[in-house]
This record gives C-alpha cells, sequence and structure tokens, in this order.
C-alpha cells in the first residue's frame, strides 16, 4: 500500500496517458477521408458533385461539403481550396479490362 502512495504520481501520469490514448483513436475513427482541390473560374458546388459525388444524392453531397468546409452559403470562389469528401471503396475488387484486339 505504501508503494502505490508513494508513486501515486506515476499512476496518475500513466492513466492521464492512457485517457488521451483513447480520446485520439475515438477522434480519428470520427474524422472523414478527404480530397483538397482547387476552385477555377466557373466551378460550382452542384458541377463538383457531378464529377465528386458518385452514388451519393448531390444535395446531400453539396452538404456535406458545406459542414466540411464550414460554409454558410453554396458560394464558393475562384482560387479557395476546398475539401471534399474521398471516395471509400472498401471491398470492390478492380475490374479487369481488355484491350480490343489484344489477344489472338
Amino acid at each position: 500500500m505504501t508503494v502505490i502512495k508513494n508513486n501515486s504520481y506515476i499512476l496518475l501520469i500513466f492513466a492521464v496517458c492512457i485517457g488521451f490514448a483513447v480520446m485520439g483513436v475515438m477522434k480519428q475513427e470520427k474524422e472523414q477521408p478527404y480530397t483538397e482541390v482547387t476552385i477555377y473560374e466557373g466551378d460550382t458546388l452542384w458541377s463538383l458533385a457531378l464529377h465528386h459525388a458518385e452514388d451519393q444524392p448531390a444535395e446531400q453531397w453539396i452538404k456535406e461539403v458545406m459542414a466540411m468546409n464550414g460554409l454558410a452559403t453554396t458560394t464558393i470562389r475562384s482560387g479557395d481550396d476546398l475539401r471534399l469528401p474521398a471516395a471509400v471503396t472498401i471491398g470492390r475488387e478492380p475490374v479487369p479490362t481488355q484491350i480490343a484486339g489484344g489477344s489472338r
């Protein structure tokens, strides 16, 4: 018992380190992978959604982009960098391709 009392500060430091490690793992699980793009003249969130949203509805994708970037409106400016949700392809196998006339 005296060992615990004499080394209580070490146990406290150990407990704090474990707590921060758990918090870090939990935060990492919540973070979503993203891709960063530069906005060019004529780009709109709708046009970006057509190219990047994949199977997700455009309206939902635009709301997600606005939340990721802290945008209050859908207005974006040329030269700005924007975070876009990265496409996650878990469990998909690559589709084999064949060039026409490639096999005889």
